[in-house]
């Protein structure tokens, strides 16, 4: 059985997805000054995009936390399906910081009976 990062109902818009970012050392990573943060997610079925840059949040700069907070419809239509996730960072000098730095969170978004 494959492990997820996270899971998910159909139809749900909660709880907000949210990651804390670490380095390689297994610190924190302070991202104080993020002038946006962006989420993207696909099916891994096809590789269906299914949201595109959508404007995510920073929570705790200094203790490295954002997340996506779902929208109605991100997570409709589905029976059970796999989705990887990227989070897009632009820093304060203008560089690009994708995340995680290798593959993708991957989830599941689960069936629901209503």
């Amino acid at each position: 059985m494959p492990i997820y990062d996270f899971t998910i109902k159909a139809g749900a818009t909660a709880p907000p997805l949210k990651i804390g970012i670490e380095n390689e050392n297994n610190s924190v990573v302070d991202i104080t000054g993020v002038k946006n943060v962006k989420f993207s997610m696909r099916s891994t079925a096809g590789q269906v995009m299914i949201k595109t840059l959508a404007t995510a949040s920073v929570t705790d700069s200094v203790n490295g936390f954002i997340q996506y907070s779902w929208s109605s419809g991100d997570t409709s239509g589905y029976d059970v399906t796999e989705v990887d996730v990227e989070f897009r960072l632009t820093l304060a000098d203008n560089t690009i910081l994708k995340l995680p730095d290798r593959g993708y969170l991957r989830g599941l978004i689960g069936d629901a009976l209503a």
